[in-house]
């Protein structure tokens, strides 16, 4: 279960990025494809959010799930909500940010 929820912080954080670098991209009027080395770079980023979010949160990781697994009925459904909205909307802020700028011709 640890190894999902290092992923899962690890990608969230690299779309939040993503989504940072088409905003600045869009509003900069940066125009042209991707190119193979932004794909290899942002693949990179991820990749080390990945290694530095295990290296930094492994030992923690048990006094982490000691805590929340305190949690019982409407803060555990909160925090279980903000954990979906959170990692959803970084997925779906590309879309928006793509619908915006106008970037899906």
């Amino acid at each position: 279960m640890a190894n999902t929820g290092f992923f899962i912080i690890g990608i969230t954080q690299s779309m939040l990025l993503l989504d940072l670098w088409m905003t600045i991209s869009s509003i900069l009027d940066i125009k042209g494809k991707v190119t193979i080395y932004e794909k290899i770079i942002f693949c990179s980023i991820g990749l080390f959010l990945i290694f530095y979010n295990i290296k930094r949160y492994e030992k923690k990781y048990r006094y982490y799930k000691s805590i929340w697994g305190v949690y019982e009925g409407y803060r555990k459904r909160l925090h279980v909500f903000l954990t979906f909205f959170t990692v959803i909307f970084s997925w779906l802020f590309i879309f928006i940010l793509g619908f915006i700028f106008d970037k899906y011709k």
